[in-house]
């Protein structure tokens, strides 16, 4: 099976594709995020993989959610990423959680870390409150229309994504975007999560990376 991530496994750190194999992580959303970073975690090889989403697909996902085609319409998200993913290879298991992250919302038990891959504030702050006291890392991305961002947030290491998020309003409406926002903005968050379970040093513990694909620039700012 190691011949599927022979081409990475030669610039990983010693151990590294043994410790990705045993990770287990969770990607809050298969949006436009969602949906590239969850392929990409199963391309590297992470061992188990759970998806959460409770949206079904519509015409305006297909300019960025990369799981979905037009005979995908009106079903459901993550019974057909979890059918896109299933066939990328036999090694990572994939279980699919059909549902809303709101207060009931309970995390998966065995879980190292989550991707936040979520379009909305409130949905965030839920993952962000339910890792308090663990020791489960949450890797966040957002983005609007060329630009996104990414950050780290580990309990009692780094501020909360409530404290680095505290004056941006939620707004519900659509959010710009178009395609290679995500895809890039997603497999950032993708290396970052390969970065924190091969223990690298340079990850985005209290630094935010900032994207701007309109002028091709990134900023790291400390927090």
């Amino acid at each position: 099976m190691n011949e599927i991530f022979s081409r990475q496994i030669l610039m990983l750190p010693d151990k590294c594709q043994e410790k990705l194999k045993k990770a287990v992580l969770l990607v809050a959303g298969v949006g436009g995020l969602g949906s590239v970073a969850s392929e990409l975690l199963v391309r590297v090889g992470i061992g188990k993989l759970y998806i959460v989403d409770k949206g079904v697909i519509d015409l305006p996902d297909l300019n960025r959610q990369i799981h979905y085609t037009m005979e995908d319409l009106g079903k459901k998200k993550v019974e057909i990423a979890e059918k896109k993913l299933s066939k990328i290879n036999n090694f990572t298991k994939i279980i699919s959680i059909d549902s809303e992250v709101d207060e009931n919302f309970k995390l998966p038990s065995d879980i190292v870390g989550i991707m936040d891959c979520f379009d909305n504030l409130k949905a965030r702050y839920i993952i962000d409150d339910l890792i308090k006291g663990t020791n489960i890392f949450l890797v966040h991305g957002a983005i609007r229309e060329f630009y996104g961002q990414v950050t780290t947030i580990i309990p009692e290491k780094t501020k909360t994504l409530r404290e680095i998020l505290k004056n941006i309003p939620d707004k519900d409406e659509p959010i710009p975007v178009i395609a290679p926002t995500p895809s890039v903005v997603a497999s950032i968050q993708v290396m970052e999560a390969v970065k924190l379970l091969c223990n690298f040093e340079d990850v985005l513990l209290n630094k935010i990376l900032f994207i701007d694909l309109k002028d091709y620039t990134f900023e790291m700012v400390k927090l």
